[in-house]
């Protein structure tokens, strides 16, 4: 069975105002669902994300995949250390 294409995608975000003020002002996707701890957007086509406030400590938002390393900080992390908050760099640090 091929892929037709993404329906949603969703991730875990430390601070949803700045996700919100990055994703919809910065990238210029549509909020679509604007809620206290949720933020939907129409980024492409039929495609939607989701931004889900994380209320989790620093140290227990940690995913299997290798989605992240928990060891590292958004900067030390990052190939260009010398971004900044809502940078279009896709290695900004967190908002």
């Amino acid at each position: 069975m091929a892929i037709e294409g993404i329906f949603y995608v969703h991730a875990h975000v430390s601070n949803l105002v700045g996700a919100k003020r990055f994703y919809g002002e910065t990238s210029g996707w549509r909020l679509e669902t604007d809620e206290p701890v949720v933020a939907g957007f129409w980024w492409f086509g039929t495609g939607y994300f989701v931004a889900i406030q994380d209320e989790r400590a620093a140290n227990d938002r940690r995913f299997a995949g290798g989605q992240c390393d928990p060891g590292a900080s958004a900067i030390s992390a990052s190939p260009t250390p010398t971004a900044t908050c809502g940078s279009t760099d896709s290695h900004a640090p967190e908002c």
